[in-house]
């Protein structure tokens, strides 16, 4: 809309092409920094807290359970969990989400055609 008040000639690309030293939300280095930032400045000790609280990964269409195993690997290096620690925090929100999933499906209407 701008561009054809401004009669600009030329497409804009920044919606395809990000600008110079724009970083995705998802970038593994800005994951790994808000793990440490939440773990050090924030008391985060549960991969939940950070999934819902800390980020907003948990509120991805998958809220998150793509990522979660990952992050409880950061996690788990800043906190100095053990792998059973990650493990479990994971397990642990992989099931909330379902648990969470359960009343919708229950809701879900089928459509008749």
């Amino acid at each position: 809309a701008v561009a054809k008040l401004l009669k600009a000639q030329v497409r804009c690309r920044t919606a395809e092409e990000q600008l110079p030293g724009a970083r995705r939300k998802d970038d593994p280095e800005d994951l790994a920094t808000a793990v440490e930032r939440a773990v050090r400045e924030e008391q985060c000790v549960h991969l939940a807290d950070f999934m819902l609280r800390r980020s907003s990964l948990g509120f991805r269409a998958d809220q998150g359970l793509e990522i979660a195993p990952e992050i409880a690997g950061r996690l788990a290096v800043a906190s100095g969990w053990s792998a059973g620690r990650a493990d479990a925090e994971s397990i642990d929100y992989q099931q909330w989400v379902l648990r969470t999933r359960a009343p919708l499906r229950a809701m879900s209407v089928q459509v008749v055609r």
